[in-house]
């Protein structure tokens, strides 16, 4: 039996157990095969937003060349709850990453997932001149606007910057642009539909 890449580092870590590895040299080789774990996470995030993205759009595609896969990396990592809704501060993960690990930010493996979620950005967002990828209202809409929190706390991330506040979060390799109107279309568009859940 060889390593998996899709174990974690407590079933690594029994597996060097059940092999008599204790010790030092068991914690030696779980950092050393943490890269391998990593990687594993990183392409589990890319390949489930390709599988949402293929459900909603019913197409194939690289997860790394598509603006849609990208906006769902993107509303997870802006992520829902907090300050009136949009801030991020809730544990909760897009329904499209919600069964990776335990499916939630603040959960112990959260922060690992959470590092695959940006080294899944930044694969996502890599160009031969590593210029940042603009994402639009219409991009939010196309990709989670059946989603309404989703939808509400990018398009408000994306309002704010647009009118000169600062940014509740930093994205690395990610413009949010457009004209501020568009943006707080958006956002009535998601707060409208969240209305009409609730009644």
């Amino acid at each position: 039996m060889n390593i998996e890449s899709h174990w974690t580092r407590k079933q690594t870590a029994e597996y060097f157990s059940s092999l008599g590895i204790e010790g030092a040299a068991a914690e030696a080789l779980l950092k050393e095969t943490a890269a391998i774990r990593h990687a594993d996470r990183v392409q589990r995030t890319l390949t489930a937003a390709a599988a949402e993205c293929s459900r909603e759009l019913e197409s194939g595609h690289d997860p790394e060349h598509c603006t849609e896969c990208l906006v769902l990396l993107l509303s997870d990592r802006i992520g829902i709850g907090g300050t009136q809704g949009c801030s991020g501060d809730s544990t909760a993960r897009h329904p499209a990453f919600e069964n990776l690990g335990a499916g939630r930010k603040q959960a112990g493996d959260g922060g690992a997932w959470m590092a695959a979620l940006d080294a899944a950005i930044w694969q996502a967002t890599r160009t031969t001149d590593f210029s940042d990828i603009d994402i639009g209202p219409g991009d939010v809409w196309i990709a989670v606007g059946d989603e309404p929190l989703w939808a509400r706390s990018v398009a408000r991330e994306g309002l704010r910057r647009a009118v000169g506040l600062a940014p509740w979060h930093e994205l690395v390799g990610i413009a949010l642009t457009g004209p501020a109107g568009e943006w707080s279309e958006i956002l009535n568009r998601a707060e409208a539909a969240l209305a009409a859940e609730k009644s």
